[in-house]
Protein backbone atom coordinates (compact mmCIF):
# COMPACT_ATOMS: atom_id res chain seq x y z
CA UNK A 1 0.00 0.00 0.00
CA UNK A 2 1.39 3.66 -0.47
CA UNK A 3 -0.04 7.01 0.73
CA UNK A 4 -2.11 8.06 -2.30
CA UNK A 5 -3.76 4.30 -2.86
CA UNK A 6 -4.52 1.93 -0.16
CA UNK A 7 -7.45 0.32 1.91
CA UNK A 8 -8.40 2.50 5.09
CA UNK A 9 -10.54 0.14 6.60
CA UNK A 10 -11.42 -3.17 6.88
CA UNK A 11 -14.93 -4.19 8.52
CA UNK A 12 -16.20 -7.44 9.39
CA UNK A 13 -20.18 -7.70 10.05
CA UNK A 14 -22.07 -10.04 11.80
CA UNK A 15 -25.20 -10.34 13.39
CA UNK A 16 -24.88 -9.03 16.71
CA UNK A 17 -21.94 -5.99 15.78
CA UNK A 18 -19.49 -5.43 13.79
CA UNK A 19 -15.11 -5.44 13.74
CA UNK A 20 -13.60 -2.84 12.10
CA UNK A 21 -9.82 -2.41 11.62
CA UNK A 22 -8.07 0.28 10.67
CA UNK A 23 -5.19 0.03 8.55
CA UNK A 24 -1.99 2.48 7.58
CA UNK A 25 -0.20 3.41 4.51
CA UNK A 26 3.00 2.32 5.91
CA UNK A 27 1.21 -1.47 6.97
CA UNK A 28 0.60 -4.58 4.98
CA UNK A 29 -3.29 -4.70 3.63
CA UNK A 30 -4.37 -7.33 6.19
CA UNK A 31 -6.26 -7.91 9.75
CA UNK A 32 -7.35 -11.00 12.04
CA UNK A 33 -10.91 -10.96 12.76
CA UNK A 34 -13.33 -13.43 14.72
CA UNK A 35 -14.67 -15.18 12.06
CA UNK A 36 -18.12 -17.24 13.76
CA UNK A 37 -20.88 -15.69 12.26
CA UNK A 38 -19.38 -13.29 10.29
CA UNK A 39 -21.67 -12.19 7.19
CA UNK A 40 -20.06 -9.55 4.82
CA UNK A 41 -16.86 -7.84 4.90
CA UNK A 42 -16.23 -4.48 4.07
CA UNK A 43 -13.09 -2.73 2.56
CA UNK A 44 -12.48 0.61 2.02
CA UNK A 45 -10.23 2.04 -0.76
CA UNK A 46 -9.00 5.68 -0.93
CA UNK A 47 -9.28 5.75 -4.68
CA UNK A 48 -11.91 3.05 -5.50
CA UNK A 49 -14.48 3.51 -2.61
CA UNK A 50 -16.03 1.12 -0.99
CA UNK A 51 -16.42 -3.22 -1.52
CA UNK A 52 -18.41 -5.84 0.20
CA UNK A 53 -17.47 -10.29 0.17
CA UNK A 54 -20.39 -11.98 1.22
CA UNK A 55 -18.82 -14.65 3.23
Amino acid sequence: MTKTHHISFIAAVRGDGCEIKKLYPESEAQARFKISGTRNLYLYCNQHGLFRTKI
